[in-house]
């Protein structure tokens, strides 16, 4: 794992922890094929990992969370999803990965684009894009959240 592979996936699960993201843990014997993500410490680079009964700290290049791509969104989620005033935003911009920032320039706008962010990460969406790179694995249809 490269130097910025390991700071993008600190970040995302950084930003996840208040949410019980679940994560694979390659060297844990866990008897499962998940386990919770309960700290990082990310001056060294490490996780602190568990399922309730056992736990262990792993570090972060043996963890890989489980997330959901955003072109998995339901049409139901996106319409529950806080978009207030993202009117340039659409189900099928998401969907295609067409989404720019370009267009969102004033305080009210960035202010309702941190919010729909915040609901992507609470709702474990791939945001930073770690599936492809191998980082994540991809939840879909696995029913642990």
């Amino acid at each position: 794992m490269t130097q910025e592979h390991k700071e993008l996936l600190l970040k995302d699960l950084c930003s996840r922890l208040p949410y019980h993201i679940k994560v694979y843990d390659k060297n844990g014997n866990f008897n499962t094929s998940y386990v919770n993500l309960l700290h990082i410490n990310g001056n060294v680079s490490e996780a602190f990992v568990g399922n309730g009964m056992q736990c262990r700290t792993a570090p972060i290049d043996e963890i890989k969370p489980y997330l959901f791509p955003l072109s998995s969104m339901t049409e139901e989620q996106w319409n529950n999803a806080p978009r207030a005033n993202l009117t340039n935003f659409t189900f099928e911009s998401l969907k295609c990965g067409c989404f720019t920032l370009a267009s969102y320039t004033c305080e009210n706008d960035l202010y309702d684009l941190v919010e729909f962010i915040n609901w992507l990460i609470e709702n474990h969406f791939d945001i930073y894009g770690l599936i492809p790179l191998g980082l994540a694995l991809d939840a879909t249809n696995l029913n642990i959240y």
